[in-house]
This record gives C-alpha cells, sequence and structure tokens, in this order.
C-alpha cells in the first residue's frame, strides 16, 4: 500500500496523473491507466483500494470520502510539516492525521481506542465530542 500511495504523489506532483474535479470519476473519459479522469478520492480508491472504473462510477460519494480521507489522513500524518488539521477536515481524516502522526512522534495511540473512534465516526459522531469523552 506504501508503494502505491508514493506513486499517487509522486503522479500528482508531476504533471501525469493530475486529479481530475468534480466527482469519483469522469467515465465517458476513462481508459484503462488514465488517472487524470479521477478526482483524488477516486484514484487513491482505485489504486490502493482496487476499486474498478465501474465501482467509481456507482458509488456513494458519501461513502467513497470517508475511505479516501483516512488515506489522506494517513498520508499526512506522517509528514512532520503537515498542519493539524482544522475542525473543517472530515472526522476519518483527522483520525488518521492523529494516530500517524503519533506513530511518528514515539506515542501510539492503542489500537482499542483506535477502533472506537473508527466506530464512532462511522456511526455519525463528531470526531472531537469521542475524544473528549475517551480523555475522561
Amino acid at each position: 500500500m506504501v508503494n502505491a500511495i508514493n506513486e499517487l504523489i509522486a503522479r500528482w506532483n508531476s504533471d501525469e496523473g493530475k486529479p481530475y474535479k468534480g466527482k469519483l470519476i469522469d467515465r465517458d473519459n476513462y481508459a484503462e491507466g488514465n488517472l487524470s479522469c479521477m478526482c483524488t478520492q477516486g484514484q487513491v480508491l482505485h489504486v490502493v483500494g482496487g476499486w474498478s472504473a465501474d465501482m467509481l462510477a456507482e458509488a456513494e460519494r458519501a461513502f467513497a470520502g470517508s475511505d479516501a480521507e483516512l488515506v489522506n489522513g494517513m498520508i499526512d500524518g506522517r509528514d512532520p510539516s503537515t498542519p493539524e488539521p482544522s475542525a473543517n477536515r472530515h472526522p476519518a481524516y483527522r483520525h488518521a492525521w492523529d494516530v500517524h502522526r503519533a506513530e511518528i512522534e514515539g506515542r501510539p495511540i492503542p489500537a482499542a481506542l483506535s477502533r472506537a473512534r473508527i466506530e464512532h465516526i462511522e456511526a455519525g459522531g463528531d470526531y472531537y465530542s469521542i475524544c473528549q469523552e475517551q480523555e475522561r
């Protein structure tokens, strides 16, 4: 997975594979290997998650967003230069950012705590409320 993420980042930093804006995939312009017709989330789900072009075309945007937000949070959380996310970021992104930042800083979050946060987020809960509750 790390290699796939690194390959995506390299594509984004070049002129090859710049993410499409607006939807997971522009199915009319898709050809095998063409990632430029997919938004960032679509590219992550396709390359890392193994989603086919058809799956992307049919997916609910909200569902796909959570998965991609987790991956994006993992990437950014591992980069020490990335600032702490603001409250406008998706709860899944904030959780993944926190988990991976804690790992690189040598203070890993216990797995049971992480699982409880994910369950709370998947149930539609606010990220900060579960963190405050767990700190008590």
